[in-house]
């Protein structure tokens, strides 16, 4: 089934940002895809490239009813100048009937400018992520990602849609890294379907969905899966019923993805750290009224860990030079599951 891909130009573009996409889904369409991209401006017109090469446009941007995916390109002239107020209008418009939107570099400042990432994680080139997020303080600017991608975690379909994209965009996949989650404290008798769900749909049903739509993948790159587990997957904790429930399952899935294919090319791990500084940890809350003496077995006595620790750790474990570790749960937790 071909997917239409709409890429936005405007005078001044940067004319690697067409290139560059265009070529990708040419690559991809050689290898099976069925990609068909139409070039589109505001006016239908011929723009102006950042060299000076005239580039040839015969579609309006307001003229396609949907397409799968629009892409605006980027260019050196968006930076701290006013943005073609047409150009915004028409995103506005098309936002609502197209599947996924992109911007490829300074791109990522028209959308902004239409209000399309507000509240979204965004990246942008880094020599001008610092003035996208002064400027947009709504948006969640990621200035070290290469490419991001908004969506929810717990739909088997973007999980999909999402892998897809990284194999569209790199042409393979060697590691993958199963880290999203959420945690809460709560007394067990309290918790609301829509929280249980929601955490089940984040820490269980989005790490399987991730690892079903990149195992075929990693297969053929030889590659390895890390899961990030816990120290609760290893143990009881008070007031934290079902994100133990989440956290262990993510561990015997770990487990059973080993064996599963422990005749393959593949390696399956997990990494169970205890309690680390994040936004996750920085904005846990705790009832008032309970009781910490039944905390204490799983707060440590050495505080707090770093998310370095953490990242340092997966590095070694993606690597070469851990070719023999497969199948393992590997404690970071200053000892607290020790005892």
């Amino acid at each position: 089934m071909s997917k239409t891909v709409l890429l936005v130009v405007f005078d001044g573009v940067k004319l690697l940002d067409v290139a560059g996409p265009a070529e990708v889904f040419a690559e991809a369409n050689r290898f099976g895809a069925d990609y068909r991209l139409t070039v589109a401006s505001v006016d239908g017109q011929t723009v102006r490239t950042s060299v000076g090469i005239p580039l040839t446009v015969s579609t309006r941007i307001s003229s396609l009813d949907c397409a799968d995916t629009v892409m605006v390109a980027g260019g050196d002239e968006l930076v701290g100048r006013p943005i073609d107020p047409d150009l915004v209008d028409a995103l506005k418009l098309i936002a609502p009937r197209t599947r996924r939107l992109a911007s490829v570099c300074t791109g990522a400042f028209i959308l902004a400018r239409a209000g399309l990432l507000s509240g979204r994680r965004a990246t942008t080139h880094w020599r001008h992520a610092g003035r996208l997020a002064r400027a947009f303080p709504d948006i969640d600017v990621e200035p070290d990602a290469i490419f991001v991608r908004d969506g929810d975690i717990s739909s088997r379909a973007e999980c999909f849609e999402a892998v897809a994209d990284c194999v569209s965009a790199f042409g393979r996949i060697d590691v993958v890294g199963n880290v999203a989650g959420i945690a809460r404290a709560e007394h067990v008798v309290e918790v609301p379907e829509a929280q249980y769900r929601q955490m089940m749909g984040v820490n269980v049903d989005g790490p399987f969905f991730v690892a079903q739509a990149t195992i075929p993948h990693l297969l053929l790159s030889g590659g390895n899966l890390v899961n990030i587990a816990s120290n609760a997957g290893l143990m009881g904790q008070a007031y934290t019923v079902v994100y133990c429930m989440t956290k262990g399952a993510v561990v015997q899935m770990t487990r059973a993805l080993a064996m599963e294919f422990v005749k393959t090319n593949i390696r399956v791990n997990a990494i169970a750290p205890a309690g680390i500084m994040t936004a996750l940890t920085t904005g846990f809350q705790i009832p008032a009224d309970v009781d910490f003496e039944l905390m204490a077995p799983y707060s440590g006595f050495r505080g707090m860990g770093e998310a370095d620790d953490i990242a340092a750790l997966f590095a070694f474990v993606a690597s070469d030079e851990a070719a023999n570790i497969h199948g393992a749960i590997l404690s970071s937790d200053r000892g607290v599951t020790a005892g």
